[in-house]
């Protein structure tokens, strides 16, 4: 939030050419807007992911935050304070190469309704601990529209969760709906067909894709706008039945 007003101080030199100044400083920034959500978007988070990403948007910040240093600061200041904010972005890099953050908690999903009011609150290492308990991440992939993870969930269950939500799992809760969607077409109209066409929208777990194949003289579409996501099938063969193979 500081990076416009910061370069409008670097920038702005006379009040009688204000406006010109300010109009380049908000149109260079809004040309930079579009070029970053663009790159990374499309290009950075497919490629390196969402951590590197960050850190890569990090350092380039660290970068313009020093040309604005030069051009308003006497070369003592600049000295000064190019030593420090090699040393601080030194420190904040390192840390986040050598230190992995947790994935579990950044596909928790504590911004859904009730997910965080059942938490302790205490102190941030007892709602740590109360939140990721029993929680092992198996896969995690981003993509250009989502970011996805395999969690186990005890011994026996899997969730998929997509931007921080379980959409699909091999618990009691998910399983009968996910595969209800694709009996239940079948249980009407495949009787009465010699040759059924059964197009899915959204893979999630296959497991409605998985169901409707269960039945003879079936051919399935399944329409997936993630890649990521269909990453995840082999991680929850136990409800699609491998279907991605079929």
């Amino acid at each position: 939030g500081m990076t416009v007003p910061l370069a409008t101080a670097a920038v702005v030199r006379r009040l009688d050419g204000l406006g010109r100044e300010v109009g380049t400083v908000f149109a260079f920034n809004t040309l930079g807007a579009v070029t970053g959500a663009t790159l990374a978007g499309i290009v950075l988070i497919p490629w390196i992911g969402v951590r590197l990403t960050l850190i890569v948007a990090l350092g380039v910040a660290g970068v313009v935050a020093l040309v604005l240093f030069v051009q308003g600061q006497p070369r003592w200041r600049f000295r000064l304070g190019c030593a420090a904010a090699l040393l601080v972005a030194g420190l904040m890099q390192g840390h986040s190469w050598v230190q992995d953050w947790d994935s579990r908690v950044l596909h928790a999903g504590t911004f859904r309704r009730g997910v965080a009011d059942a938490l302790p609150t205490e102190s941030y290492r007892l709602f740590r601990a109360a939140l990721l308990h029993n929680r092992r991440v198996i896969f995690e992939q981003d993509d250009r529209e989502v970011s996805v993870a395999i969690i186990s969930v005890g011994d026996k269950d899997r969730a998929l969760y997509i931007n921080g939500k379980p959409d699909a799992s091999t618990g009691a809760v998910d399983m009968p709906q996910q595969l209800l969607l694709g009996h239940l077409g079948m249980a009407l109209y495949a009787p009465e067909k010699k040759r059924v066409d059964v197009l899915v929208v959204g893979f999630g777990s296959g497991g409605t894709a998985a169901a409707a194949l269960s039945y003879p003289n079936v051919h399935a579409d399944v329409v997936e706008i993630s890649p990521a996501v269909m990453a995840t099938a082999k991680y929850l063969h136990r409800i699609n039945d491998g279907v991605v193979g079929h």
